[in-house]
């Protein structure tokens, strides 16, 4: 099982580059990602800049964007796109995990202006430890 499980995205990732990204911690649990999009075979690029307030949601195991302001090329982007990009978020789901027997959880997350500090349990159950071993 995949964390974004979606023909769609896998299609979109590599139908599209990311050239240059760059992450900013804001503080009070906000980020701003910038990056030039590019599609594979041509030369023209967009600009992409997302400020977002980040929490942990349901069961901890949820990362979920709180009013993310979204802009391509330096104008806001079309509502559309940002639904879109809140539920590509949405798909970001630890518990996704659970079917490789990994359970884990986001216990703080805390984004200040120069780190992230995120506490996280996780819990790998040893069936899948072996059969992910070389040899077995």
């Amino acid at each position: 099982s995949d964390l974004f499980n979606s023909a769609t995205l896998r299609r979109a990732a590599y139908r599209y580059q990311l050239v240059n990204p760059h992450v900013e911690f804001l503080g009070n649990n906000r980020i701003k990602f910038e990056t030039d999009i590019e599609e594979r075979g041509y030369n023209d690029r967009l600009k992409l800049t997302v400020e977002t307030g980040v929490e942990i949601g349901e069961a901890s195991q949820r990362f979920r964007l709180i009013s993310p302001e979204v802009r391509v090329n330096d104008r806001p982007a079309p509502g559309q796109f940002v639904k879109g990009l809140i539920a590509a978020s949405d798909r970001l789901n630890l518990s996704r995990l659970e079917d490789n027997g990994i359970q884990s959880r986001v216990l703080q997350l805390k984004v200040d202006g120069d780190r992230v500090e995120m506490a996280l349990f996780v819990r790998v159950a040893p069936a899948s430890v072996v059969s992910e071993m070389p040899g077995r």
